[in-house]
């Protein structure tokens, strides 16, 4: 269609249909194929490839009515495009949600116990996602830390003696309401493991605003959990709270109230600053896992069903996913600059070309569900973070 923004090229698929959804015979991916050694590095790694399409006679129904249109339809893309999608490696094969449910018993985790001195066992759970958005109650010990306050609140879904005896990984989550999504899914599937603990850091409204906060909890985690027998793992991201408070000409307020951004200085440099100043204190954070998630493609204006966003509407740059790819080459050079001890994750090319599949909720209005995936992504996400923890703890 003329002036839609992307060029998508279509391999011819000769194997039947049914056969997608069948393992692939493929090795698991390493720790460097799961990260990326520049902006433009993950274009060359991937494909999203059709699995299920409601209008072949393989269709696999996984509603309860295949006639009927449901709110879950459209979360998983049926009741929409019509069509399920995997992410596929070249070359390499992801976790899958089974696998990491069996992952402990199937020998994985040898490494904990012989060279860590801790084990990761699953309790009694089933492991299933039945709910992969909504609250995260029996995802081991959780942590979180609101910084929509000036004092930033830790809260624990376990009693202090219990957390103060935790032995294991601690994964830390940093980021916005995109990067709370990746942490729900995570959440839910390690929700029966014990010897994984959950911490989610929130940087809305910015980094420039949320740092004091960040800072201060991580010394807080760090001081408690003092010559205790813990992992850390960080996956840590900032760029769309950012764009949308030093870019945004209807964020101008904000700006000038909180001094974030002057005259002079552009959003870009702005940004630049505050990335910098969040490498720096991570590089000094003790963690056997540092790694940036690249800032997703927010603000697509095509493909998201459900939603009313007139034709006649012009999307100013601050609403583009191009300034957020712009964005993610500043952090991309920021942390090759200063630390190659943290790695880094793609976010961006692997949501570009899936605005078809956004959060779907009863209420769509243009808004947060212009900048937040749907399952398939989140659970792209999710389970790519599972194995780099693995990588990134136990080696390769």
């Amino acid at each position: 269609a003329s002036g839609f923004p992307l060029m998508i090229r279509v391999d011819p698929v000769h194997e039947p249909a049914s056969s997608l959804t069948e393992d692939t015979g493929k090795q698991w991916c390493t720790l460097s194929q799961l990260t990326e050694s520049s902006p433009q590095s993950a274009l060359y790694k991937g494909r999203w490839r059709v699995i299920d399409n409601v209008a072949h006679s393989s269709h696999n129904q996984i509603t309860p009515d295949g006639t009927m249109v449901t709110l879950d339809g459209y979360r998983i893309g049926l009741n929409s495009v019509g069509v399920r999608m995997m992410y596929e490696y070249k070359g390499c094969e992801l976790i899958h949600i089974r696998e990491i449910l069996s992952v402990i018993s199937d020998g994985m985790d040898e490494c904990f116990p012989e060279q860590l001195g801790f084990s990761i066992h699953r309790g009694d759970g089933n492991g299933s996602l039945d709910d992969t958005s909504g609250d995260q109650t029996g995802a081991g010990k959780k942590r979180t830390a609101n910084s929509t306050n000036d004092k930033t609140e830790i809260k624990s879904l376990e009693n202090s003696s219990e957390d103060s005896s935790f032995e294991g990984i601690h994964v830390i989550f940093i980021g916005d309401s995109v990067m709370k999504l990746i942490e729900g899914f995570f959440s839910k599937l390690v929700r029966n493991f014990f010897g994984i603990k959950v911490s989610f850091l929130e940087t809305n409204g910015g980094i420039h605003l949320t740092m004091p906060n960040i800072t201060s909890t991580l010394n807080k985690i760090r001081r408690e959990e003092q010559g205790a027998n813990i992992k850390r793992a960080i996956l840590f991201n900032t760029g769309l709270h950012d764009i949308d408070v030093l870019c945004s000409s209807k964020r101008k307020h904000t700006r000038i109230k909180t001094k974030i951004a002057n005259k002079v200085k552009s959003c870009t440099d702005a940004y630049r600053d505050a990335m910098l100043h969040l490498v720096q204190v991570l590089e000094d954070y003790p963690a056997e896992l540092k790694v940036f998630q690249s800032t997703t493609a927010g603000w697509q204006k095509y493909g998201n069903y459900g939603f009313s966003w007139s034709a006649k509407e012009m999307q100013p740059m601050s609403r583009s996913p191009h300034l957020a790819h712009h964005f993610n080459t500043i952090a991309y050079d920021i942390i090759q600059n200063q630390n190659r001890n943290i790695l880094i994750a793609d976010g961006y090319w692997m949501t570009l070309p899936r605005p078809d599949h956004t959060q779907i909720s009863t209420q769509n209005k243009v808004g947060k569900h212009l900048v937040h995936p749907g399952y398939e992504v989140l659970s792209v996400f999710a389970r790519r973070w599972f194995m780099m923890i693995l990588h990134g703890i136990c080696g390769e």
